[in-house]
This record gives structure tokens, C-alpha cells and sequence, in this order.
């Protein structure tokens, strides 16, 4: 079933350079097509918290990203939230 939804899902993306904030907002597209059986919503942030782990920040920042990141995800960060992450994207380029 997973793989029917791929074409929504970002197929069309998987050879191309994403950015962070696109590929967290490939991982919050995914969480709401919901395709896997077990709980969707702790898989992709699992996911999304650790492409911020591999980015060599510190330990306080790291803590509020990963957390924005999770919000996003999960489809619950309001916009202030949103827009914090996408700051930071920016920033971190």
C-alpha cells in the first residue's frame, strides 16, 4: 500500500538535491498521506529529527530544532513555528 502512495508522496523527488525545509515538509506530506500501519506520525518525525542530528549544531539549538521540527511533522506547529524553522533553514544555508 505504501508504495501506491509514493507518487504523492514525492517519487518524483527522490534523485533531486532537497533542501532541509523541503525534505522536512516531504516528511510532514508523507505523515498526513499516512502510509505506514504503525503510528505515521512517530516514524517520519523520527525521521526528520534526524537529519537535524547530523547537522552538527549545538546542543541547546539542536533541542529547539529538533522540537520545530517534530511540530511541523506532526502537523501541529503553529506559524510562528513554521516560520522559526524556515528562518532557520535560511540561516543555516
Amino acid at each position: 500500500m505504501a508504495m501506491k502512495l509514493l507518487p504523492s508522496c514525492g517519487k518524483n523527488r527522490v534523485d533531486a538535491r532537497l533542501s532541509l525545509f523541503e525534505l522536512v515538509d516531504l516528511c510532514r506530506t508523507c505523515h498526513h498521506l499516512a502510509p505506514f500501519t504503525n503510528f505515521n506520525g512517530k516514524t517520519l518525525a523520527a525521521i526528520a529529527r534526524g537529519l537535524i542530528d547530523r547537522l552538527d549544531l549545538r546542543a541547546d539549538r539542536e533541542a529547539v530544532v529538533r522540537s520545530l521540527v517534530g511540530h511541523i511533522v506532526a502537523g501541529v506547529a503553529p506559524d510562528q513555528e513554521d516560520q522559526a524553522f524556515e528562518s532557520f533553514c535560511n540561516d543555516f544555508q
